[in-house]
C-alpha cells in the first residue's frame, strides 16, 4: 500500500494559520524575506548592492517622494510588529484550572472551573463536550455537544473578565427515580433540556468500571480555544471526573 499523500493536508493547515493570523504571517514573512536577503549578502549576492544605483536614481529624481516611501515603509513594518505584539500580550487566556463537584441533597453536578488569565475580557465563550469510550458492558459511548455555564439561567455563552473564574457544568449523577442514579449530560439551553444519548443509567457505568474520556472545550471569540482531556472513574453511586494535570 502506498502512503496517503500529505502534503493537501500541510497545505491546507498553512492556509488556515494564514488567514486565523493574517498579521502574524505578514510579520513573518518580512523576517523570513530579510533573513534571507542576510544570508546572500553573507555568501556573496550583493543583493542589496545591486539595488543601490536604482535607489539612489529614484532618491536624486525624486528627493522627498522617496524619502516619504521609505518612511510610510519603515512604519507600516513597525506599525505591523507593534500591533501583532500588543494584541499577543494583551490577549485573553483561558484555562481549565480545576474540577469542582457542587452536591445538592442527592444530585452532584460536575463542574470544571475556567479562568482567565490574560489581560483583556474573553468574550463569547462557549463549552462544549465530548465522551468517548465504552460502557460497563463494552457498549461504544459517543455523545458530544455545547453544555451549559453554571450560572444563573445557565446560558451558553457568557464574557468572562480578566482574572474571574466562571463554573462549567459537564455532567450530573441525578437521582431521578427512587433509588435509581443517572448520568446526565445537559445541552446549550441549560438543565431543562438532557442529551438523548447522554442519560446513562450509573449501573451502565460502574458495574464493572467503564472506560471513558470526557474531552472539554472553551471557545471564544478572542482568545485561543482551551481544551482538556479528563477521565471518568465510575464509583459506587457516581462517576468522577479525573485529570492528572492538575
Amino acid at each position: 500500500m502506498t502512503k496517503p499523500d500529505k502534503k493537501p493536508y500541510i497545505q491546507e493547515r498553512i492556509a488556515k494559520c494564514v488567514r486565523e493570523h493574517k498579521w502574524l504571517s505578514i510579520s513573518v514573512l518580512v523576517v523570513i524575506v530579510s533573513f534571507a536577503i542576510f544570508l546572500l549578502e553573507i555568501f556573496g549576492f550583493k543583493v542589496i548592492e545591486s539595488f543601490s544605483p536604482s535607489m539612489r536614481v529614484l532618491e536624486s529624481a525624486f528627493p522627498e517622494a522617496f524619502k516619504g516611501v521609505v518612511t510610510v515603509f519603515g512604519g507600516i513594518i513597525t506599525y505591523i510588529i507593534g500591533r501583532v505584539l500588543y494584541e499577543r500580550y494583551r490577549r485573553p487566556i483561558l484555562e481549565i484550572i480545576r474540577v469542582d463537584p457542587l452536591a445538592i441533597t442527592n444530585d452532584k453536578y460536575w463542574r470544571v472551573i475556567v479562568k482567565n488569565k490574560g489581560k483583556t475580557a474573553a468574550e463569547n465563550c462557549t463549552g462544549s463536550v465530548h465522551l468517548l469510550g465504552k460502557d460497563a458492558s463494552g457498549k461504544d459511548v459517543d455523545v458530544k455537544g455545547g453544555v451549559c455555564w453554571a450560572i444563573i439561567d445557565n446560558p451558553n455563552i457568557i464574557t468572562i473578565n480578566v482574572e474571574d473564574e466562571q463554573a462549567l457544568d459537564v455532567y450530573s449523577v441525578r437521582l431521578t427515580q427512587p433509588n435509581f442514579l443517572f448520568f446526565e449530560i445537559p445541552t446549550e439551553k441549560g438543565w431543562s433540556f438532557l442529551r438523548k444519548d447522554g442519560v446513562i443509567p450509573i449501573s451502565s457505568l460502574t458495574t464493572p468500571p467503564a472506560k471513558l474520556q470526557m474531552r472539554i472545550r472553551i471557545t471564544a471569540k478572542n482568545a485561543k480555544r482551551c481544551e482538556r482531556i479528563f477521565s471518568l472513574n465510575g464509583k459506587q453511586n457516581d462517576v468522577i471526573l479525573i485529570s492528572s494535570q492538575f
